[in-house]
């Protein structure tokens, strides 16, 4: 089986690593390792940003691997003996994300019973992974952008001003600039945060990298689901390369998870590989371990229905963010309501007898 080199220690390692023998670099930081000329300004400025303490910027596609960039930041930082903590600013409902980031106090809304330390105190001594953070409501970008300058935050509901020492990353798939120029994103918040900016490439700009990746998820869906997988068939590898990943490496790992799963035997074979690839269409991530029929697959004279162009829609809004409904349905222009209905509705056509109710969860 494949293996990937991981470097142990903070600085990159540069191994001449091939699974066929072969002599070929690939440069490992942490849990990251890549043998794409495209990753390997992104792994330089990882390696430089572990080493100092200043805030960090990480743009990227949906699915392209932004929390393991920043997990990897800390964990070969001189803060790995403190806290990681993280916060999705597009999972948590707004009304609540002042509370989860500065804590509240006894009384300060209907419901709080006691005091709560919110996410910057939980990470002290650590760092504060801000994901998603084009999503942060304007109201709290101000208040945002007070504690990054004074180092200090103050409970919803308090008066105290506590002092942090925490280490801020931030990551977004949004284009910053751009909400900056509608006045969707505070200018002033954008450059104290831009102090190191990493743009990680999509999957489909570092097929380099599609082997060990494929491998390293066989070992990990494998170890959790039971299954013996230990090779991929070169028709199943003509599939995968061709393929343009607009669900980037999150989708890869989707597409080899649902291989395995169905896998007869210990070789994925093109069988195991959902038919869409072939045709260049989307999968769409489901709750439950579902997934969405590829598009276009029951439509007749290869002509696409309203009803698979559709489906087409959904599957790319979920795959784009990364099966949050509440956004997927925003960015379709229907209500979660008729989002969910849809979704439920087409689980039951695909599986009659399944209570699409189920998968009504986010």
């Amino acid at each position: 089986m494949n293996k990937v080199a991981v470097a142990s220690g903070d600085n990159i390692d540069e191994s001449m690593l091939r699974s066929d023998g072969h002599a070929e670099p690939c440069l490992a930081i942490g849990d990251i390792s890549s043998r794409s000329p495209s990753m390997e300004k992104v792994l330089r400025l990882i390696e430089r940003a572990s080493k100092v303490s200043a805030t960090v910027l990480i743009v990227g596609e949906s699915g392209t691997g932004k929390d393991v960039a920043a997990n990897t930041i800390h964990r070969c930082s001189a803060r790995r003996d403190g806290p990681f903590v993280a916060i999705n600013c597009a999972a948590i409902p707004e009304t609540l994300v002042e509370a989860e980031l500065f804590g509240y106090e006894k009384g300060a809304f209907t419901g709080a019973s006691g005091s709560r330390v919110g996410r910057f105190q939980a990470a002290e001594g650590g760092s504060l992974f801000i994901d998603e953070i084009g999503d942060l409501p304007l109201t709290l970008q101000a208040k945002l952008l007070r504690v990054l300058e004074t180092r200090v935050v103050t409970p919803l509901g308090g008066h105290r001003e506590i002092p942090v020492d925490v280490r801020i990353i931030a990551a977004t798939n949004r284009n910053l600039p751009a909400m900056v120029a509608n006045n969707l994103f505070r200018e002033d918040l954008f450059y104290r945060l831009n102090v190191i900016a990493i743009s990680l490439p999509p999957l489909r700009e570092r097929l380099e990298d599609l082997e060990a990746l494929a491998y390293h998820f066989l070992e990990r869906v494998n170890a959790r689901n039971g299954t013996a997988v230990n090779k991929i068939a070169s028709s199943a590898w003509e599939l995968l390369r061709k393929y343009h990943w607009p669900g980037n490496i999150r989708e890869l790992l989707n597409v080899i998870e649902r291989g395995a799963v169905l896998c007869s035997g210990n070789v994925l074979r093109s069988d195991d590989i959902p038919h869409c690839l072939a045709t260049g269409g989307k999968i769409g991530l489901m709750p439950l371990g579902g997934m969405l029929e590829c598009p276009g697959s029951a439509g007749t004279d290869d002509f696409p229905t309203l009803e698979n162009l559709e489906s087409e829609a959904i599957s790319s809004a979920l795959v784009r963010f990364a099966n949050n409904r509440t956004r997927a349905a925003n960015a379709l222009g229907i209500s979660v309501r008729t989002l969910q209905r849809k979704i439920a509705a087409r689980i039951q056509q695909i599986q009659p007898g399944t209570n699409g109710a189920a998968g009504h969860s986010r």
